[in-house]
C-alpha cells in the first residue's frame, strides 16, 4: 500500500483534482494505481510507504503548520503544490517548509509524477542514455539533454561523456549498462550510424527499457526494426520550430510534452523491468529449495533448505550497473535482520543485469563490500549458478 497524506485548508475540489491526476499518471505508467490510498493523516511509525502533499495556500500555512511539522519530523517526504496563479508562494508556506521548492499546479501531469516519486512509485535514481546521430539530431539532443537534466535525470550524451583516447565502443557498452533507460532519437539518418545501430542492438540484447522518439516524416524503412511501436513516440511537423527542420528543435510545448512522456515511460518500464528481475531471481531461489520472503526496496530474504550450516541471504535487485549506493541500501536493509540472533550471519548480494562494467567503479564497489559480507552478482550467474 502507498499512502498519500493530503494536507490542505478547505481545498476539497483541488485535492480531488490532485488525486485524479496522480491515479491517471500511475495508470498511464503501468504502476499499481489500486494500491494508492489517499488519507488525512498517518502515524509517525508507518509500516508502508507514505508521502505528504501540501496544497499551499495562505490559510493552510497557519492552520496546517503543526501537522506538517510533525509529518516532516517523522521523515515523510513532503511535496508542496501551489496554484499557478498564487502571487506570493512564500506566504503560503509554513516555516517548516520554507526551504522546500514548491511545484506549480499549472502542469498537473508533472506535479503528479513528482508525487508518485515521493511516495515510492517512481524512480529516484534516474539514469538515461540518449542515443542519436549528430548529422540531423545534434541540436535536438542538446535540447533534450538540458531539459532532462533539469528534471533530475543523469543523462549520458557522448559529446560530454566520452574522454579523448578511450575505446569508444567499449565505453558506450559500459555507459549503456550503467543506465536503466535509453531514449533513441529516430531521425532520418539514424540508421546510417553504426554507433546508433550498435546502441539499439545492445539495448535490445540486454533488455534495457527504452523509448524511440520519431521525428516527422521518417518512413517505416528508416525506423529501427527491433523497436516495437508500443515503445515509440511520434512527433509531427507542428512540434518542430519552423526553420529548424534539417537539425530540429522542439517547440516549448512539444519539449514539455516529450519530457513528461519520458518521465511516465521511465517510471512504468523500469518498474516492470525490476519486477521481471526480482521474479526471475525468486523463481530460481524457490526452485533450489529456498524459502523466499519479500523485503522492502526490491529485495528478498532467502532462507536455505534445512541443512547444517546453512545461512540466510538477502538479495537486492537493480536494473543497471551496481553502485556504492546499492551496497549502502542493502546494508541498511540487512541490519535489522542481523540483530535477530535466530537469523545467523547474513550475506548481502546485489543482483544486476549489467554485463559491461566500468573497471574502476567495480573495484570501488568490491572494496566497499569486502569485510562486510556484501557483494554483487550478475543475474545470469544467479539464474545459471
Amino acid at each position: 500500500m502507498y499512502r498519500i497524506v493530503m494536507v490542505h485548508e478547505g481545498e476539497v475540489t483541488w485535492a480531488d483534482e490532485v488525486e485524479r491526476e496522480v491515479r491517471e499518471a500511475a495508470r498511464t505508467a503501468g504502476l499499481p494505481e489500486e494500491r494508492i490510498h489517499v488519507v488525512d493523516d498517518v502515524g509517525d511509525d508507518a509500516d508502508s510507504p507514505a508521502a505528504v502533499v501540501y496544497l499551499a495556500t495562505v490559510d493552510g500555512a497557519s492552520s496546517a503548520a503543526e501537522k506538517l511539522r510533525r509529518l516532516a519530523g517523522a521523515g515523510y517526504p513532503i511535496v508542496p503544490i501551489h496554484r499557478s496563479s498564487e502571487v506570493d508562494v512564500r506566504a503560503a508556506m509554513p516555516s517548516t517548509l520554507e526551504r522546500l521548492n514548491a511545484i506549480s499546479w499549472g502542469d498537473p501531469r508533472r506535479a503528479a509524477l513528482v508525487v508518485l516519486r515521493a511516495v515510492g512509485l517512481g524512480e529516484d535514481d534516474r539514469k538515461l542514455f540518449l542515443s542519436y546521430r549528430r548529422t540531423d539530431a545534434s541540436r535536438l539532443s542538446l535540447q533534450l539533454h538540458t531539459a532532462l537534466v533539469q528534471r533530475g535525470f543523469d543523462v549520458f550524451l557522448d559529446r560530454f561523456s566520452v574522454d579523448v583516447g578511450v575505446d569508444f565502443q567499449r565505453q558506450i557498452h559500459i555507459d549503456l549498462a550503467d543506465k536503466a533507460f535509453v531514449l533513441f532519437i529516430e531521425s532520418p539518418s539514424a540508421r546510417d550510424s553504426r554507433w546508433v545501430e550498435e546502441e539499439v542492438a545492445y539495448a535490445m540484447r540486454h533488455h534495457i527499457s527504452h523509448l524511440a522518439l520519431t521525428l516527422p516524416g521518417v518512413p517505416a524503412d528508416r525506423r529501427f526494426p527491433t523497436v516495437d511501436n508500443a515503445f515509440r513516440e511520434e512527433l509531427d511537423a507542428t512540434d518542430i520550430v519552423p526553420g529548424t527542420e534539417a537539425d530540429p528543435l522542439l517547440t516549448s510545448a512539444a519539449l514539455e510534452q516529450v519530457i513528461d512522456e519520458v518521465e511516465t515511460r521511465y517510471s512504468g518500464l523500469v518498474r516492470r523491468r525490476r519486477e521481471q528481475l526480482l521474479g526471475s531471481l525468486t523463481e530460481v531461489l524457490v526452485n533450489k529449495g529456498y524459502q523466499v520472503v519479500p523485503a522492502a526496496d526490491w529485495a528478498v530474504v532467502a532462507h536455505p533448505p534445512s541443512s547444517p550450516g546453512g545461512e540466510a541471504r538477502i538479495y537486492l535487485t537493480t536494473v543497471r550497473a551496481p553502485t556504492p549506493r546499492d551496497l549502502h541500501q542493502l546494508h541498511g536493509l540487512r541490519q535489522p535482520l542481523i540483530r535477530d540472533p535466530s537469523s545467523g550471519e547474513m550475506v548481502g548480494i546485489v543482483v544486476h543485469p549489467a554485463a559491461d562494467l566500468n573497471t574502476v567503479a567495480q573495484e570501488i564497489v568490491t572494496w566497499i563490500g569486502d569485510g562486510r559480507s556484501l557483494s554483487t552478482m550478475l543475474l545470469d550467474e544467479a539464474v545459471g549458478g
